[in-house]
């Protein structure tokens, strides 16, 4: 055998020889803890410790953080209210990483349930106060309805109108129908009014002596009123700055009396009934005006089990050239039983400068909501428990994840379980949608059919946008695209062997599904329903409601959302 053949028997002969993997650097995050809610601002605190390269770099959200003798780090953010989400990348000279993705709230807190102050503003616009229609979804309507009942003309019998040198007593009081304008202006409401073919009997005392009987029919009894609205501590006040009354195509007749007793009592009982029907008519429009705006002060439930508690509260009124302005106090609340929640648990709470009404808008109604009710509802939401301990197994979990289900090393899933130990937070838009929603903490524990488990804390901020469903229940719909997404990935478990920076890179890319699918389980909040027939005692109005419909909603950038809907007859 040649020299050379030998050499390359040998080359064949030697067993080659494969290196082992390197060491991955160890990175461990101490502070913040997860899903905590802190004041701000907040301490990165932990430990880098090198595989078996040299340690290169450490970030925490793309800010280069230095490190002692001993790896310990520390970095001091101050981001300022919202959710934070913290994303810690550590790498070395090899390439090798170890990465680290949680959240925390930061900022200044409203306790759970505690009444946020000038949370709503609604305006509603001049359509709202009279549509001249004949359908029940205006404040004129429901004024000729409560003008047209019987209990209205009943109210006045009995009543005695009294003048200079008359008093009329009124013994009965018909009419056939009514028609009420009402008018906006800066500061004041117009309302005119007009009763038709009105027939009255009445006793009617003149000088003191002469006493009489008789009937009195009128075409029209018409009213012209200026109105201020305005809030007391006993709810909304209504006060007449003028009004004028004035009767047309009076016609009468007095038992036993002359022609011209009858023509000398004449023009004093018209004035008479003229100044009563003044006194009148502003009793009933403060009961009108007042117990239908107090309707918008609601305490309600919702929820698949009434969990859900909304409760509104006027606190303030106001009329405007765009419409009446209503100011309402409001609170969302719910709560687990037998669960406590974190330490210093609440809902986001921002001090950007207050939405201002009235504005100038074709919608009928208008609403403001601070995002600090908003971010209320999302933390009733989650601490009623729809965010907590959810199990998926077969069809659901095929439906959480797209309908395929997960490859390895992640999968495939037996059974999976969702955390949330953060409520999800709304904050003013960063790119084209409504607004941004972030939400942390978002626990997925995944059983694999092998038997491993993997546990990974998802945390996510993206654009979202406000959807008004079938229903017409408010909801949110994220946008999932991935460039759009900031995505933070923290391992909690995994299986021995596994890379958990390789397992953090795959979840991330497996976000906009998951994400997708379980926020979907977030219930949306019901269109306000106004139930005005339990506000007033009309046989006209049983069973009336007023709803919202068309609606649209959007957020501003200084945090508040603006919806737009017509009021219609429920």
């Amino acid at each position: 055998m040649s020299v050379a053949s030998c050499r390359v028997q040998h080359v064949f002969d030697e067993e080659e020889v494969i290196p082992p993997p390197p060491d991955l650097p160890l990175l461990e995050v101490t502070e913040p803890a997860r899903g905590a809610f802190l004041p701000g601002p907040v301490t990165v605190r932990g430990s880098a410790v090198p595989g078996t390269g040299t340690l290169s770099s450490l970030e925490a959200n793309d800010l280069a953080v230095d490190w002692d003798d001993q790896g310990g780090f520390e970095e001091i953010l101050d981001p300022g209210p919202g959710l934070l989400i913290l994303g810690v990348r550590l790498e070395d000279d090899l390439g090798e990483r170890a990465v680290d993705g949680r959240a925390v709230q930061v900022g200044p807190v409203y306790s759970p349930g505690a009444v946020v102050p000038r949370a709503i503003g609604l305006q509603l616009g001049p359509e709202v106060l009279d549509d001249d229609a004949a359908d029940i979804d205006d404040l004129a309507r429901i004024a000729e309805l409560a003008v047209e009942d019987p209990e209205f003309s009943a109210a006045f019998v009995g009543t005695t109108f009294s003048g200079d040198s008359y008093d009329v007593e009124l013994t009965s009081m018909s009419l056939e129908w009514a028609e009420i304008d009402l008018a906006p202006t800066d500061g004041v409401l117009l309302l005119d009014t007009v009763l038709h073919d009105v027939f009255v009997t009445f006793d009617a005392t003149a000088l003191g002596f002469l006493t009489v009987s008789g009937w009195a029919s009128m075409d029209q009894m018409s009213l012209a009123m200026d109105l201020s609205v305005h809030t007391t501590s006993g709810g909304v006040q209504v006060e007449a700055l003028s009004a004028a009354a004035s009767i047309q195509g009076f016609d009468w007749d007095v038992e036993w009396v002359p022609g011209w007793v009858e023509d000398l009592l004449k023009e004093g009982v018209v004035s008479t009934m003229e100044d009563g029907l003044e006194d009148q008519a502003l009793e009933l429009v403060d009961e009108l005006v007042g117990e239908t705006l107090e309707a918008f002060a609601l305490d309600t439930t919702f929820g698949d089990d009434d969990e859900m508690r909304l409760v509104m509260g006027l606190s303030a009124a106001e009329v405007a050239r765009e419409g009446l302005v209503v100011w309402m106090d409001a609170s969302v609340s719910a709560s687990r039983p037998g669960v406590e929640l974190p330490p210093g648990a609440g809902s986001l709470r921002t001090d950007g400068p207050p939405a201002s009404l009235p504005r100038s808008t074709s919608a009928p109604v208008l609403a403001v909501v601070d995002d600090d009710l908003v971010n209320q509802g999302l933390f009733a939401i989650w601490a009623g428990g729809t965010l907590t301990d959810l199990h998926f197994s077969g069809p659901e979990l095929l439906l959480m994840t797209g309908g395929e289900s997960l490859p390895p090393p992640i999968g495939p899933v037996a059974q999976l379980a969702v955390d949330g130990l953060l409520p999800p937070v709304l904050a003013p838009p960063s790119g084209a949608l409504d607004m941004d929603l972030a939400i942390g903490e978002l626990w997925f524990d995944l059983l694999r059919e092998d038997g491993e488990r993997l546990t990974v804390s998802l945390n996510v901020s993206t654009g979202a946008d406000l959807v008004v469903d079938g229903s017409g229940a408010i909801t949110v719909s994220l946008d999932t695209r991935p460039v759009f997404m900031n995505i933070q990935a923290g391992m909690i478990a995994w299986p021995e062997g596994l890379d958990p920076g390789d397992l953090a890179s795959l979840f991330r890319l497996s976000t906009p599904s998951l994400l997708g699918k379980s926020t979907a389980l977030l219930p949306g909040f019901p269109a306000p329903e106004i139930p005005i027939g339990e506000m007033f005692d009309l046989p006209a109005l049983n069973g009336v409601t007023w709803v919202l419909s068309d609606l649209d909603a959007q957020m501003e950038a200084s945090g508040w959302s603006e919806m737009t809907a017509v009021l219609e007859e429920g």
